[in-house]
């Protein structure tokens, strides 16, 4: 049994800016499955797998670099011919030229064995997480499901813009764990600026825990019964990672620590140590478990619990 499988497509940055069959070097491969795979392995799990999908032509090169990034196990799916936009991140005021993959993922293309596992961390670019997939997953398989929906969509070519379907969030929630919202999809997708209400709402949708991530500010978490407010961290330089990679460093170590059954104070406090030293380190160096325990009891004396 793994101890935690990372579901998600990731954006991939080609050697040069065209997307072809001919093309098949990759510089890099970002996004939140990415993140979150890369912050499990450099707190040290050695017991993980991580699920995406590419085009087939590519995968050569992709199981290159997922291996010379110590990625313990992984699984591609062919994305087949299915739709791949050539897009433009930001990646630390640097515009980059990305290839998304935006299939939607099918339990049917993944071996069952590999959803043998504690848990599932939906890591998608681009809402290919979709109800019926989630759904299945729960009917079929005994785990945990956390599910970080990055509500974005990929419209009129390299436009890259928050979109979601309203429906497609009730229907998941009651089938999963925890939700996590950043603090620009809350707002879009609650209509409020509040981040206790959103986070209250995720559980009133149906989730056991809603988490709402508030970038280098800290984030919420609510349970039903009581608001955990953690701020980040203070750290000195913020510029060496984007905020979003924070972000998705932080839920990879929520996901972790709920793993471990760690009530929600101590949930807070060591992601929110977790997410300072990846924004001081960025993703090369091996995270100290003893730095987490000391930032995280320095964290506890600025909790707030409502």
């Amino acid at each position: 049994m793994y101890d935690l499988s990372i579901v998600g497509n990731p954006l991939i940055e080609l050697s040069n800016d065209i997307i072809s069959p001919t093309n098949s070097s990759i510089n890099a491969l970002l996004g939140p499955c990415m993140t979150s795979a890369d912050t499990a392995i450099r707190l040290g799990i050695d017991n993980m797998v991580l699920i995406l999908s590419a085009p087939l032509h590519i995968h050569h090169s992709m199981h290159d670099f997922l291996n010379n990034r110590a990625v313990p196990e992984h699984y591609i799916i062919d994305a087949g011919s299915s739709r791949c936009d050539k897009i433009v991140i930001d990646v630390l005021g640097r515009k980059t030229q990305v290839m998304a993959p935006l299939n939607a993922l099918r339990v049917c293309d993944i071996p069952d064995e590999l959803f043998n596992t504690r848990a599932i961390l939906m890591a998608p670019s681009f809402q290919e997480t979709e109800p019926n997939f989630i759904s299945e997953i729960r009917s079929k398989f005994n785990t945990r499901i956390f599910w970080n929906p990055q509500l974005y969509r990929v419209a009129g070519g390299c436009d890259v813009r928050i979109g979601l379907i309203e429906d497609n969030v009730h229907a998941i929630c009651p089938l999963v764990d925890c939700v996590y919202l950043n603090y620009r999809e809350y707002s879009l997708l609650t209509g409020l600026e509040d981040p206790l209400i959103a986070a209250e709402f995720l559980v009133e949708w149906g989730a056991k825990v809603g988490v709402v991530t508030l970038g280098v500010q800290g984030a919420v978490i609510f349970d039903g019964l009581d608001f955990i407010i953690t701020p980040q961290y203070d750290v000195a330089d913020t510029r060496n990672i984007a905020v979003s990679d924070v972000e998705d460093a932080f839920i990879a170590a929520t996901t972790m620590a709920m793993l471990d059954n760690k009530d929600l104070v101590d949930v807070a406090t060591l992601a929110s140590a977790v997410g300072s030293l990846v924004i001081e380190q960025g993703h090369t160096e091996a995270i100290s478990k003893s730095e987490v325990q000391r930032r995280a009891e320095i964290m506890r004396l600025q909790i707030q619990v409502k």
